[in-house]
């Protein structure tokens, strides 16, 4: 959706995951690509409506 954000895809959040090593960088992976993939299940729900 044009002008809105997915969660899990802010500038913060990868200059974060930038600067991680090792388990922390994967925990934080798997984190941001959950909400991100929230993000976009209730993207296409809101196109299903």
């Amino acid at each position: 959706m044009p002008g809105h954000q997915m969660p899990g895809a802010g500038t913060g959040d990868m200059t974060a995951l930038q600067n991680a090593q090792g388990a922390e960088a994967g925990r934080l992976f798997l984190t941001q690509m959950i909400e991100h993939h929230r993000g976009a299940m209730t993207m296409q729900e809101m196109l299903d409506k």
